[in-house]
């Protein structure tokens, strides 16, 4: 362990995790949604591939750490003379893998930004485009990949921007995200005869999983009620008390009295209640 190329990794890994984290703490939220997954995923692939060309700031650091454990032989490293050239290949190979490993790991950051740019209101102002035109390749990339046809259409392409600008007018004041304005589109009933494709479009934005919360909430809860002592439960019943673990009402809340005689009428039982 006490070798240069060992200290080196280290504060280069030092520069590369909280990146990485703040990636992972992105999926973490409740609320994250399409519109964020993509910009989060391309900064961090950014950031990444940055440090092949900039070192961070503890690889900066990694001289005058060497210096300050010269200073005791138990901690002195030695460093050779082909040391720096080989760890140089190493970063490089890292980052390369790194980088690779991330577009491998999100394949689809197009359709993310796709989903962005059609459901979020806010970025027809960043963008300074006109709304004849913002949106246009949005759609056509959006349909290219979801659209049972394999040739695409120029006029089902101007049917969706249509329903994508008639939609705003209507729609008055603009969502906050853009679950907000999926929930908009699906809520209207006359969305299905109005809007069928953006309508589509809103569903898949919704379904398509991307926070972990619930999937590790799901896990945790779980394990707390399988425990050893309650090994036979059926799945059943472990769904039915994951779902009101999860999703029922608070218990200052529920009616306990209610649910003893609900449980107590359902068939005769052998204890008296």
């Amino acid at each position: 362990m006490r070798t240069y190329l060992f200290a080196a990794v280290l504060c280069l890994f030092c520069d590369v995790f909280p990146i990485l984290a703040r990636l992972s703490k992105t999926f973490h939220s409740e609320t994250v949604d399409l519109s964020m997954v993509g910009a989060c995923v391309s900064t961090t692939i950014s950031l990444v591939s940055r440090l092949a060309e900039q070192v961070g700031e503890h690889l900066q650091n990694l001289d005058a750490l060497l210096s300050d454990l010269a200073g005791s032989p138990a901690t002195t490293i030695a460093v050779g003379e082909n040391d720096p050239a080989r760890f140089r290949k190493i970063r490089m190979h890292i980052i390369a893998s790194l980088r690779d490993r991330l577009e491998a790991r999100f394949p689809d950051i197009r359709l993310m930004n796709a989903f962005a740019t059609v459901f979020n209101p806010s970025l027809l102002d960043q963008q300074g485009l006109g709304l004849q035109d913002y949106g246009k390749e949005a759609l056509l990339t959006l349909q290219k990949h979801y659209c049972s046809s394999r040739k695409v259409e120029e006029a089902r392409i101007a049917q969706l921007k249509a329903h994508w600008a008639r939609q705003y007018k209507i729609v008055g004041k603009r969502p906050e995200s853009m679950q907000d304005l999926c929930a908009l589109f699906i809520a209207d009933p006359s969305s299905e005869y109005s809007f069928p494709r953006m309508r589509n479009l809103a569903f898949l934005a919704l379904i398509i999983p991307v926070a972990t919360a619930d999937c590790e909430c799901g896990f945790s809860t779980q394990n707390r009620i399988k425990s050893d002592d309650r090994s036979t439960l059926s799945q059943a019943k472990l769904n039915d008390l994951m779902r009101i673990s999860m999703h029922g009402p608070p218990s200052q809340e529920f009616d306990w009295e209610a649910a003893l005689r609900a449980f107590k009428s359902a068939r005769k039982r052998l204890v008296k209640l």
